[in-house]
């Protein structure tokens, strides 16, 4: 009894390694939390890439803290919110250069990598500036969703029936950028 049960536990244990490293070299990975297309779907991915990776590993797994920020900085984020916001663009952009510098990086042999090594530490650096850069947009994007939020909240229990004029924030930086020009000095 004890050997059937063990025998059909190695069996389990051996096919799942083999759909494991079928879909790791295939390039289908799926989990249950992010559909293949999405931001997380890309992430995850990314996280697949650099764990399946035989060449050039340490170099691979600094991109690893930079795509963990802005799993981090989504992260409890509605996904219509992140497709229809002005980052995500920009977001899906920098996650394709982060996934193609590592497939770049880990298809090198070890002599490719050793005269690339300047190279790909110089688009590391760039990396990491962009994803900083777009973290903040990100979290600009939030606050100003909450704003918006909470400017609908207080109109809802007032009982005004006016709309919601999303435009007010452009507008205040229009009539500030005014009155920083009405500030300078004549010219003589």
């Amino acid at each position: 009894m004890k050997k059937e049960a063990i025998v059909k536990l190695i069996q389990k244990a051996s096919s799942f390694k083999t759909a494991v490293r079928m879909a790791t070299e295939n390039d289908v990975v799926e989990t249950a939390l992010a559909t293949p297309g999405t931001v997380f779907g890309k992430v995850d991915h990314i996280l697949w890439a650099i764990a399946d990776a035989k060449n050039n590993k340490a170099h691979l797994m600094k991109f690893v803290p930079i795509v963990k920020q802005l799993t981090k900085v989504l992260n409890g984020a509605d996904a219509t919110f992140i497709r229809h916001s002005e980052f995500y663009h920009d977001l899906k952009e920098t996650l394709n250069k982060i996934e193609q510098q590592i497939i770049e990086s880990k298809t090198r042999n070890k002599w490719s990598n050793k005269l690339m090594a300047k190279k790909d530490l110089k688009v590391l650096e760039e990396i990491e500036q962009h994803v900083e850069h777009l973290i903040t947009r990100i979290v600009f994007a939030f606050a100003q969703r909450a704003k918006f939020m909470n400017m609908a909240r207080k109109k809802k229990h007032t009982g005004l029936k006016q709309p919601l004029d999303i435009s007010s924030i452009e507008e205040e930086d229009e009539n500030e950028c005014g009155k920083a020009e009405d500030l300078k000095e004549p010219e003589r």
